[in-house]
């Protein structure tokens, strides 16, 4: 249940899923509990849609990702693609001689890792910890999450 629930990327899934003000009851139930509430719900999901069909594809979706990282070697998860596009564009702006710099990222799960303090684990961990000491040298750096629609950046 850990790799559909309760690992880190399964969460940051599930937290743009369900509502806030349902997530104090979405994650505390026991695995059995939880499956037979969500894929018996009548409630509607993003967009009006069923919830128990959200909640039935959502699943299957982190299942087959988790499995493609494991067994596709050319696989690359969004989340570490981001974190590497910021290390990168660090890198970028300290050597054409940035001093100020807004960091603008359209992945929350990007910017809440690197605003925390938590030591990360499993794939994203030596990405994470390279990024303070980019950030941290002699310059201002400021990282703000932004909407993907507002981020012109984007593709």
């Amino acid at each position: 249940m850990h790799v559909l629930r309760d690992c880190y990327a399964a969460k940051m899934i599930w937290k743009q899923l369900v509502s806030r003000n349902l997530q104090h009851v979405f994650f505390p139930d026991d695995d059995e509990q939880w499956m037979i509430r969500n894929l018996s719900s009548s409630q509607s999901g993003p967009d009006g849609l069923s919830w128990a069909l959200v909640f039935g594809v959502g699943r299957w979706l982190i299942w087959k990702r988790q499995n493609k990282s494991i067994f596709d070697p050319h696989f690359v998860y969004p989340i570490a693609a981001e974190l590497l596009a910021v290390k990168v564009g660090l890198d970028m702006a300290w050597n054409l001689g940035t001093r100020k710099l807004i960091l603008e990222v359209d992945s929350e799960a990007v910017h809440c890792m690197l605003r925390s303090n938590r030591d990360h684990e499993g794939w994203n961990k030596a990405l994470v910890k390279d990024i303070p000491s980019l950030t941290e040298r002699r310059w201002t750096v400021i990282v703000e999450h932004v909407y993907r629609e507002g981020n012109k950046c984007a593709d």
